[in-house]
């Protein structure tokens, strides 16, 4: 009696995303370089980084040197025949900080 072969359930790594060389070091809003990259690859195969500042609690989205709108980063995200949020649509409801205040709670 023979044991039935299992397929094999690896899957290949994904390539890791790096930030491009270009992207601002500091964050474009207060200049502070407490800031974190992560950089990933969207739905559609676009490379972005995302930058989260740790001094002003703001997040920014790049491809290579310009910055992305979140509504684009949104429809390059979506997958083809699923529908998107559209932040045009949206109403903000909470107060938007003076800037360069941190939108942080005490």
């Amino acid at each position: 009696m023979t044991t039935p072969r299992r397929k094999s359930t690896a899957k290949a790594a994904p390539t890791p995303a790096v930030p491009a060389p270009d992207v601002p070091k500091a964050c474009p809003d207060c200049r502070s370089p407490k800031v974190t990259h992560l950089a990933m690859t969207l739905t559609d195969g676009t490379p972005v980084t995302m930058i989260s500042c740790s001094n002003c609690d703001t997040r920014s989205w790049w491809e290579g040197s310009e910055r992305l709108a979140l509504q684009r980063v949104v429809d390059l995200a979506t997958k083809p025949g699923a529908t998107g949020l559209d932040l045009r649509d949206r109403k903000r409801t909470d107060p938007v900080p003076p800037p360069g205040a941190s939108r942080r709670t005490k």
